[in-house]
């Protein structure tokens, strides 16, 4: 009857004693990590990071013009992008058919670092969502502030082509860092030096021509060579022309007629 009293009396100030020392090391660690500037930096970058990425819930997609080529799919996710972080929205790609995951793959091997800031979803529009009409218009820049007061878990827009660079300002760098490095060096070509200008023409005409779109005239495109050979004749340098689209016959009238207005110093390459 007495040994009993005295194990329930010692046990009851080991438990004690024990959680009292575990309160003192609780108020000695949040003391710590309040008055260390350190642990402040680090814990206030850390949650900025999960509250504006990893848990943001809205998210935002568009139809997508997947049967295009691979200019206009670079130019609809950057501006997909671009409109996801200037409305504080996570991007989505729907791979909704085959034509979509032929967009995805091509994307892919050419810029795969746009295409994983996407969440990819190998599934079709949630049926119930509506429908966001946007910048339905060819090469329109339309303010995407007025998707901040859609309140839907899902913002699906209905635009194509998205062909403005101004729904992805100030992304050039981070946009040009998400390229592939390209696998064949192109020795064919010239390349540029400190004496040696390399100028880049792309010639598009395709569908624009086809269908009468607006398309660059040989004229407007041999008065903006004779510029560029004039702008970078005064720093001293030999200028190299490299002709890229999709008219080859075009571009060989451009380089026969350019030899009567351009001097010699110009040599044109076809890709």
């Amino acid at each position: 009857m007495f040994i009993a009293p005295l194990q329930f009396h010692f046990g009851t100030t080991f438990a004690i004693t024990f959680y009292r020392i575990c309160g003192c090391l609780l108020v000695i660690c949040m003391a710590y990590s309040f008055f260390n500037p350190v642990s402040q930096v680090v814990t206030t970058k850390f949650d900025k990071s999960y509250l504006n990425f990893a848990f943001r819930k809205k998210h935002i997609t568009s139809v997508m013009s997947a049967k295009s080529r691979l200019g206009n799919h670079i130019f609809e996710l950057a501006a997909t992008l671009g409109i996801s972080k200037s409305i504080g929205r996570a991007p989505v790609f729907y791979i909704q058919n085959l034509y979509y995951m032929k967009m995805l793959k091509e994307t892919n091997e050419t810029i795969p670092g746009l295409i994983d800031q996407f969440k990819i979803r190998y599934e079709e529009f949630p049926r119930n969502n509506r429908i966001t009409t946007f910048n339905t218009r060819c090469c329109i820049y339309q303010d995407p502030d007025i998707l901040k007061n859609i309140d839907d878990d899902l913002i699906i827009l209905n635009g194509h082509y998205y062909q403005s660079p101004k729904y992805f300002p100030e992304m050039r760098k981070i946009l040009r860092s998400y390229l592939k490095t390209p696998e064949n060096e192109y020795r064919n070509l010239p390349k540029s030096t400190e004496s040696n200008f390399i100028n880049c023409v792309h010639v598009r005409r395709g569908d624009f021509a086809r269908y009468d779109f607006h398309v660059s005239e040989p004229a407007f495109i041999k008065k903006a060579l004779t510029y560029i050979e004039k702008q970078v004749a005064i720093q001293g340098k030999h200028v190299n022309t490299v002709l890229f689209g999709d008219d080859l016959q075009f571009m060989r009238q451009l380089i026969g007629n350019a030899t009567e207005l351009l001097t010699k110093a110009v040599c044109a390459f076809l890709l």
